[in-house]
Order: C-alpha cells, then structure tokens, then sequence
C-alpha cells in the first residue's frame, strides 16, 4: 500500500492502471511503498512504465529470490 499524499497525476494513474489491470498499483504485497517523495516518484514511475509495456508492476520487476531470505 502507498500510504502517501494522493495528488491529482497520481489519482490519474491509479484509475488508469485499474482500467487496464483491474486493480490498484498498490495491492500487490510484494511492493511497500513508505510515504516520502522518494516512494511517490518510485509509483509515478512504475505506473507509467506498466501502462506503457502493458505489463503489471509485479512482472516488471520481479522480486530476486536470492534476495529473500
């Protein structure tokens, strides 16, 4: 969940990303966005990537099991 200000570009984007995915950009557990400018960049960003590859975020960046422990 991204628990930060929720700005009119970023609201455009969410509903975007739901027509197209069927769900909000902030659902999948895997992702944890914090509330800073960094994490709201970080959603822009990856929002616009998946709209654009038609892609959801979770298959664009895959989480690297080596990094699980």
């Amino acid at each position: 969940m991204y628990p930060g200000k929720m700005t009119k570009r970023l609201k455009k984007l969410f509903d975007l990303y739901y027509a197209r995915f069927g769900c909000d950009p902030d659902e999948y557990d895997e992702f944890d966005y914090g509330s800073d400018l960094g994490s709201y960049l970080t959603l822009v960003r990856q929002i616009k990537k998946a709209l654009r590859e038609n892609k959801e975020i979770p298959d664009l960046y895959p989480l690297d099991d080596d990094c699980i422990s």
